[in-house]
């Protein structure tokens, strides 16, 4: 984490003090003061995607702009409907679909028209390790080299998933939520040699699977890289706990936090891990679990260097025709997307206290093992 400092902040001591900007138009600046990559969508445009074609689309004239016409970090969008989409999708969408009410958010959508499928950004540079979220091109080693984290509230739709005749939920394959990825050079180009860099060199792929006996929602971690070098126990973990049960906020159409934080490990050994938290929307802390023994990205192919220097938001589901069939609205709003190199929630339920963030105590303190599934 970089601590940036403007004229609205005051150091004292390693202590970051900020007023209470949590309903001001200040909050992306206090946010970018104490993170590396922060998108909070009020200063951006109202947007949906511009003069686009259908299907993945790189031209920047068609990307989100700020308000004063200059770029966002955004270099990515997805839209598959033949149709345009009849609603803006970085806007005031409503008090209840904007956190906090106030500004504005993304609206995504995993299936149909209100949305894009996925929403991507480069933030990788010309050197190792150098991080640039306005950068369009890059080397592969740039980005996060060892931890990266990424933090984002959220808001379902309450009837985004498929239920069964008896009104409980049914079972379907996959819900891709979001991507980190390592080896990029720009979006949606990776290392050479790969013909499909939707998912970049390699991935951390967080999906939203539905538990078949208890009808919960809970996170899984998933990879899409196909490296012959990548172990099977490597693919797909799902915790086992019921912490990370999203089912009472979709239902209840409440807003939560969501936090993953990835540990790239040794190359070649079993010492890298991930692990997720949840926040509720008064900043409550949950720890969903922690897997362990893996082997991370750098692993893959040759114990390469490659950093994560990618991010995009949404991706594809399973039960498409089952939505259409039900008049599904598979969509969710994002709001306050940040990545940074050490923990992002606890600092940022701070800030939007209007409390001082004291750097000393924001630094990841690992926390015991949940207990996770191999499948």
């Amino acid at each position: 984490m970089n601590l940036r400092w403007t004229c609205s902040c005051f150091v004292c001591f390693g202590v970051l003090l900020v007023p209470n900007l949590s309903l001001s138009a200040d909050w992306q600046q206090a946010l970018e003061a104490q993170f590396d990559i922060v998108e909070t969508f009020d200063q951006l445009q109202d947007w949906r995607g511009g003069n686009y074609t259908r299907g993945r689309n790189l031209d920047q004239a068609n990307m989100p702009k700020k308000l004063d016409g200059s770029i966002s970090i955004w270099n990515m969008f997805d839209y598959w409907p033949t149709e345009p989409s009849p609603n803006d999708w970085i806007a005031h969408h409503s008090d209840a679909d904007v956190w906090r009410a106030t500004g504005k958010s993304l609206r995504m959508t995993m299936w149909g028209t209100t949305g894009p499928g996925r929403l991507g950004a480069y933030f990788g540079g010309s050197s190792v390790g150098s991080i640039d979220p306005y950068s369009t091109s890059g080397v592969v080693t740039s980005g996060y080299q060892q931890d990266v984290y990424l933090f984002e509230m959220i808001k379902f739709e309450p009837n985004a998933f498929p239920k069964d005749a008896d009104g409980n939920y049914a079972y379907y394959a996959y819900f891709k939520w979001f991507v980190l990825s390592t080896g990029n050079t720009a979006a949606n180009v990776c290392v050479e040699g790969r013909d499909d860099c939707t998912y970049g060199a390699s991935n951390v792929h967080t999906m939203l699977y539905r538990n078949v006996d208890d009808q919960q929602f809970k996170l899984e971690y998933y990879n899409d890289a196909n490296w012959p070098d990548f172990p099977a126990d490597f693919q797909m973990w799902k915790p086992l706990n019921n912490i990370g049960n999203l089912k009472e906020y979709i239902e209840n159409e409440r807003w939560f936090g969501l936090e993953v934080h990835v540990h790239m490990g040794t190359p070649g050994q079993y010492d890298g891990y991930q692990e997720y938290w949840i926040y509720d929307d008064t900043g409550t802390e949950h720890y969903v679990g922690k897997s362990q023994g893996m082997i991370m990205m750098t692993a893959a192919p040759g114990h390469e260097d490659w950093g994560f220097n990618y991010f995009f938001q949404g991706g594809n589901i399973s039960y498409g025709s089952v939505a259409d069939e039900q008049g599904l609205d598979v969509s969710f709003f994002v709001d306050d997307i940040i990545i940074d190199d050490q923990r992002i929630g606890p600092a940022y339920f701070q800030l939007l206290s209007g409390n001082a963030v004291n750097s000393m105590n924001v630094t990841d303190v690992e926390p015991s093992p949940g207990i996770w599934l191999n499948n």
